[in-house]
């Protein structure tokens, strides 16, 4: 650990630790709220932040497609999420996986990474929405971390538990997070706080709770995904939204060097006024993405309306499986039969005039011939959306 890289101002202290070879120190936070005065120079930022936020939520509630962008936006969080850990998919894959999603029983199996962004996506989807939301308590932290892991450990292993073992990272660590034996002490300060008022805007406090969430580390493994699906939860609660539009996962991704630089910093030199700058930018930046995804997926969309009512005997259902591609971009006949109850010649009669429109490609699939939405899968996950 760099302890030379702590400075006096640091919002917390370094105590000295024993029982992992080259760790001798580790990094105890200091409770919330910082000993930080709000600064006058972050005012223009924040106020620009609040208006872009202001924006995409009037422009979402305002258009009768609005809830076509929602899925695509919580796939990308997912994905984006899990590059950070350095954990990679390939998006026609990662649909393959979900459109049967098994248990995996081997550790080693590369298809825990799939099985992971799948979890995060559907927990994502329970909690994002105003209908499920909890209480931010150390309860919901636990479940979201079960929620997580389901379905990729064995019975028995630690989802959902709070760690009883100093954090060990894979190389030579520069950041050591809070010792177990006042573990629990941090996490009920830090709850606490989620219950509290405060007089930081809701905006920023959110970003504080987020490096809360870091320098704690709670759990042996995956906090990153946890902190990262409690900020999207915790954006959408502290704007008013309503549905979880703003995920800041992909500005993390994009600047991740930055992004961890930050948070350190934080912890080592006490740079609020930095991470929270940095953070009301990707907010910016997440706001203004958004908007140009949205406004290409409802382009898409008119797009594929075109193309569906030049079909001969297409009916209502026929628009009603295209649509659905938006929120589920694969399809075969078996995924038809159950969800419209229809038969299976019936099913193979309307993916048939969906692939004369180009809609949908085949995928490998072992057992069944399956489709997919190339384009759609496309926005959702091309980066470049200047």
């Amino acid at each position: 650990m760099y302890i030379s890289k702590f400075a006096h101002n640091t919002p917390g202290r370094l105590v000295q630790v024993e029982g992992v070879s080259g760790i001798t120190h580790a990094f105890l936070p200091k409770s919330l709220p910082p000993k930080w005065s709000w600064p006058t120079a972050l005012w223009p930022l924040l106020m620009e932040a609040h208006m872009a936020l202001s924006r995409l939520d009037g422009m979402c509630k305002h258009f009768p497609e609005a809830k076509l962008l929602l899925s695509p936006l919580q796939s990308r969080e997912a994905v984006k999420s899990y590059q950070l850990e350095g954990l990679f998919t390939i998006p026609e894959k990662q649909l393959l996986f979900q459109i049967n999603p098994e248990r995996i029983r081997s550790k080693k199996d590369l298809r825990n990474t799939y099985r992971a962004i799948y979890n995060y996506e559907k927990t994502l989807q329970v909690y994002g929405s105003q209908k499920n939301r909890t209480p931010d308590t150390l309860p919901l932290i636990r479940k979201l971390h079960k929620a997580l892991l389901k379905g990729i450990q064995e019975p028995g292993d630690t989802s959902g538990v709070f760690r009883t073992q100093l954090f060990k990272m894979s190389k030579a660590p520069h950041y050591v997070p809070t010792p177990p034996a006042v573990l629990m002490r941090c996490l009920n300060f830090f709850e606490k706080y989620l219950r509290k008022k405060t007089h930081y805007d809701p905006l920023v406090n959110a970003f504080l709770i987020h490096y809360q969430f870091e320098a704690i580390h709670p759990f042996q493994k995956w906090n990153g995904p946890v902190s990262r699906l409690l900020l999207s939860v915790m954006l959408a609660k502290a704007c008013g939204h309503s549905n979880p539009w703003i995920h800041m996962s992909a500005y993390f991704d994009q600047h991740a060097k930055e992004y961890r630089n930050r948070l350190f910093y934080v912890s080592s030199e006490g740079k609020w006024e930095d991470w929270i700058a940095f953070c009301l930018k990707g907010v910016i930046a997440q706001a203004k993405d958004t908007e140009i995804r949205y406004e290409k997926l409802l382009a898409l969309s008119d797009e594929f309306k075109k193309s569906v009512s030049r079909i001969i005997d297409g009916g209502s259902r026929i628009q009603m499986i295209a649509r659905a591609l938006f929120s589920e971009p694969i399809v075969n006949v078996s995924t038809l039969t159950k969800t419209y109850a229809i038969s299976k010649n019936t099913a193979k009669s309307y993916l048939n005039k969906l692939i004369k429109t180009k809609m949908l490609l085949e995928i490998d699939h072992p057992s069944e011939k399956t489709y997919y939405a190339p384009k759609i899968l496309t926005l959702i996950h091309h980066d470049n959306t200047e």
